[in-house]
């Protein structure tokens, strides 16, 4: 899964904010447009340090569980196959936590409108879902119990 950027750019927004703040501190100066050229001129420079770091920065965001395989036995429980699944988060979560990520599990697979060949396929897209954030979504499947 690469980092997408959507269409905003640090550059306008930088120049923006500086636009916006120029003008509320050249009421208070002598110089109004000079005042408001050097913030648009600042907003604008932080905006291009911000976007030249991100390019220098990015790197995409991976699925940890891409490549990791999927283990099915004939009569595992969800949380059995979970549990392989997401291993090494799988032990950091409590009960509760657990519960509800078996549930929205559920839900996702039983959901006709994905209509999964296989469990494994199943496991697969429910893995792309949560995208190593499984603490995350058990805590958002709880809140949305209460």
């Amino acid at each position: 899964m690469a980092l997408e950027r959507d269409g905003r750019s640090p550059i306008w927004g930088g120049a923006t904010l500086g636009l916006l703040a120029g003008i509320i501190i050249g009421f208070f100066t002598s110089n109004y447009w000079q005042t408001v050229s050097y913030a648009v001129a600042i907003g604008t420079g932080v905006g291009i340090v911000s976007e030249v770091l991100f390019r220098i920065t990015r790197r995409p965001l991976r699925d940890p569980y891409e490549n990791a395989p999927i283990v099915i036995r004939p009569g595992n429980s969800t949380e059995e196959v979970l549990a392989n699944a997401f291993s090494s988060e799988w032990q950091d979560l409590t009960a509760e936590q657990r519960a509800a990520i078996i549930l929205m599990f559920e839900r996702t697979w039983r959901d006709e409108q994905r209509n999964y060949p296989t469990l494994e396929a199943g496991v697969r897209e429910f893995r792309r879902i949560v995208g190593g954030q499984l603490q995350f979504h058990a805590d958002v499947e709880l809140r949305r119990a209460l």
